[in-house]
């Protein structure tokens, strides 16, 4: 962080407790549906102001590289750095519940009629959310 604070970006605030790292990583992948990275940013940055956009940006070019899928990552790295190796699996959880109890639903009753039309109305809702967020930046 003071390397940060050298270069100009301003210090950011960090969750308090394990509660809220849960739930801001909650928000991101229950709003995120197939495309989490534009509400990490805007969580992270904008709403709970926890890292600055030079700090996002940095941390984003790292998970790029790392395998696996960015938010996912991103979630490890600053649930480590803020709460420790528990703060990890916590913001882990949070980002991967929502959809992880999706898939488990769809599974349990792929049998259903009612299924396909769920899944379509999700994917409706997932792209009405896109483009609410386009129009607000």
């Amino acid at each position: 962080m003071d390397d940060l604070a050298s270069r100009g970006a301003a210090p950011a605030a960090r969750p308090h407790t394990r509660l809220e790292l849960f739930t801001a990583f909650l928000k991101m992948g229950l709003l995120g549906f197939g495309g989490v990275m534009p509400w990490a940013r805007r969580v992270l940055v904008e709403e709970r102001r926890w890292l600055s956009e030079r700090e996002f940006a940095e941390l984003l070019g790292m998970c790029q590289i790392l395998p696996g899928p960015n938010v996912v990552n991103l979630s490890v790295i600053l649930g480590a750095r803020w709460q420790g190796p528990l703060g990890a699996l916590v913001a882990l959880t949070g980002i991967l519940f929502v959809p992880v109890i999706a898939v488990l639903l769809s599974t349990l009753f792929e049998g259903f009629a009612w299924t396909g039309t769920a899944v379509m109305g999700v994917a409706l809702a997932a792209t009405g959310n896109f483009i609410a967020l386009k129009r607000e930046t």
